[in-house]
């Protein structure tokens, strides 16, 4: 799970898209090799029709929205593939 920490870390900061985009990659290459689950924050980050990384404001537009449940919308902007990923808030 350290890598799981790491990428999270690089995500969030300032390193270049390339190397986030391999970065993923990787990842998802080594929880396959390996059959360990990627943890539900991360599964967010890769497109659930080809299966490519996906980056907000990169390649995918993630977005908020309440009705008809509160989800987060995410569109893949290679495939155009559209989804949503439920969520709750604590209120």
């Amino acid at each position: 799970y350290r890598i799981y920490r790491e990428l999270t870390k690089m995500l969030y900061s300032d390193v270049p898209v390339e190397y986030k985009i391999e970065y993923l990659k990787l990842v998802r290459k080594i929880s396959l090799k390996t059959r360990a689950r990627l943890p539900s924050t991360l599964k967010l980050f890769y497109c659930k029709k080809c299966k490519s990384p996906l980056l907000p404001g990169v390649n995918a537009i993630y977005r908020l929205v309440s009705r008809p449940y509160k989800h987060i919308a995410i569109i893949c902007l290679e495939c155009g593939y559209k989804y949503r990923k439920g969520y709750e808030t604590k209120d």
